[in-house]
């Protein structure tokens, strides 16, 4: 008799994991191959495809019920991959594409989202209705539960953990932003990193060493377990970059759902746009109808007029911000003509966070 299995397919922007799972969660086999992000998808499906024809092969008693695909940016609504920041592909639509290749019925969700709901199914979140699952690789992704359901949003994108900006200033991103958690805590970010420790010191040779195309994480690894300073120094700032994206989003996730429970109190999501980014907003589903109807526009306020800004949100929470940190967070965020950008934002999360 046949056993049933499906393939599950992990893209990542080095490489690619693929293997057959039954139904009660076992693996019967696996093996990692190149993304080779540069060339077509086709040549990726080509290759996963010879090699599932070379499993069954030898494997008659397996029989391949669906497949199952984990990528970056992967839509679970359309079944495409819209542009993922780490490959070259552009909008592909995968789904189609593999069901083309492989007759078979195909699903497919962003890879972060994937691995928390194989954590919810089959590992250590099976009992837990709210939980967060980080993914660390070429770049970093988030699945998010809440209410024992995963978070998609409207258009399939919701949770991207990756792209909260922890600083508004700070390195570009591959998504086109500034100071992205992913610029920072993924192999690309760690990369990064290391870049510009060596022009600080160009003679460090484990630098030297470590800055190549593809990072040597055994040696990196191997370096901070003997105490080597420079590796101890990239593990620390990658981890404190680490914490701030996940005290962001656990203060936002935890806190902010707590007390709209308790008190029986609506969640509204207010967010701000300089005034002329609204145009560029008309080729966004839904969202020039949505500034349409609820735009507010706000003049720009004098020093007096920000610190009640600030200090508000706390006084309904029945605390109180100190005056040295509200003046901390106006003179760190008063650049730039614009009040109601970016930087205010991280000025209120990191208040928040840090609980004044």
């Amino acid at each position: 008799m046949e056993k049933s299995v499906v393939l599950g397919i992990d893209i990542g922007g080095t490489n690619t994991i693929y293997g057959f799972v039954t139904c009660e969660g076992t693996i019967v086999f696996h093996d990692e191959i190149p993304t080779n992000g540069s060339k077509p998808i086709l040549d990726l499906i080509g290759r996963i495809s010879d090699n599932v024809k070379e499993f069954f092969s030898k494997n008659r008693e397996y029989s391949l019920n669906g497949i199952g695909i984990g990528a970056p940016n992967g839509n679970h609504y359309t079944g495409m991959i819209q542009s993922p920041p780490n490959l070259s592909w552009g909008c592909i639509d995968i789904v189609s594409l593999f069901k083309e290749k492989m007759h078979c019925e195909t699903l497919l969700t962003n890879d972060a989202n994937a691995a928390a709901l194989g954590e919810k199914s089959f590992g250590l979140a099976k009992h837990m209705d709210d939980f967060v699952v980080v993914t660390l690789g070429t770049g970093l992704g988030s699945g998010i539960f809440s209410s024992g359901k995963l978070l998609y949003g409207h258009d399939g994108f919701a949770g991207e953990m990756g792209h909260i900006s922890i600083d508004f200033n700070g390195r570009l991103c591959n998504c086109g932003n500034k100071g992205c958690l992913e610029a920072y805590v993924s192999a690309n970010g760690i990369k990064n990193t290391i870049q510009k420790l060596l022009e600080k010191d160009p003679r460090n040779t484990l630098l030297q060493t470590l800055c190549k195309d593809n990072i040597d994480g055994f040696l990196l690894d191997k370096s901070y377990d003997q105490g080597n300073e420079t590796a101890i120094k990239i593990y620390h700032y990658t981890g404190e970059k680490l914490g701030q994206g996940l005290a962001l989003v656990a203060n936002l996730l935890s806190h902010t759902v707590r007390l709209a429970k308790e008190n029986n109190i609506p969640i509204y999501i207010v967010f701000t746009m300089r005034s002329d980014y609204i145009g560029n907003c008309a080729s966004l589903r839904g969202i020039p109808e949505l500034i349409g109807y609820s735009q507010y526009f706000i003049p720009r306020l004098n020093r007096n007029e920000i610190a009640d800004v600030i200090r508000s949100p706390a006084d309904l929470n029945g605390d109180k911000i100190q005056n040295r940190l509200v003046d901390h967070l106006i003179n760190s965020s008063s650049e730039g003509s614009d009040q109601s950008s970016s930087g205010w934002s991280w000025s209120w999360s990191w208040c928040w966070c840090w609980r004044w």
